[in-house]
């Protein structure tokens, strides 16, 4: 079934068993993609408001983690409209998915009431707007990469996540992944299939063409 295949592809990966055991944010960020991953392809499945809303929370909790989740959000947004494209048409369905999405972003709060008790580590400082924005928006990691053409190789990016995959993965991913893509068309399950695909090149060639 797709919700096996989403939550077992990463659980059997030397890497991930690597950031599971260092005090990281890796081990909550794979939680949040394989959750909002069952919730999107769940909604897909049931059209069930609740699981709209959980959705749209648990979206907004994940960028107190990790703003990196956002590559999961266009396959998120083009599945809910593929399965009710009536959403952007029912404005108080849309209030309560905001509303419910911005629930998730309260985590935030802490940071500046934390910030003002100058504790030993005190990243940023964030006890006025400009350092909060700056802490969040991740000014000091930087989203763009350096102007220096000469230090931008996209192909050589692209080479190593190869080679990651090579060295990672059992030979058997390869007609495994073509075995999953033809059972998912057979089954009509085509929604799915677009979620899990889009979300696959934004996370990995994509995201890492681009940093």
């Amino acid at each position: 079934s797709s919700r096996v295949f989403i939550l077992s592809r990463s659980e059997f990966i030397y890497p991930f068993w690597i950031y599971a055991e260092v005090t990281e944010i890796f081990s909550l960020h794979s939680l949040f993609i394989l959750l909002i991953s069952y919730l999107t392809v769940k909604y897909i499945n049931e059209k069930n408001l609740k699981v709209l809303y959980l959705l749209c929370f648990f979206c907004g909790l994940s960028l107190t983690n990790n703003l990196t989740i956002i590559l999961l959000f266009p396959g998120v947004g083009l599945s809910i409209l593929l399965t009710n494209n009536k959403v952007v048409k029912n404005f108080r369905l849309l209030l309560r998915c905001f509303v419910t999405f911005a629930l998730g972003l309260l985590p935030y709060l802490y940071i500046p009431l934390a910030a003002s008790q100058n504790p030993a580590i005190n990243w940023d400082r964030a006890v006025n707007i400009k350092n909060f924005l700056d802490l969040i928006l991740r000014k000091d990691y930087g989203w763009t990469h350096t102007n220096d053409s000469a230090s931008f190789f996209p192909l050589e990016s692209l080479s190593s996540f190869i080679t990651y995959w090579k060295v990672y993965m059992s030979a058997l991913a390869i007609p495994l992944f073509i075995g999953g893509i033809v059972s998912f068309l057979l089954t009509k399950r085509v929604k799915v299939l677009i979620y899990l695909s889009l979300c696959f090149l934004l996370i990995g060639p994509v995201f890492l063409i681009y940093t």
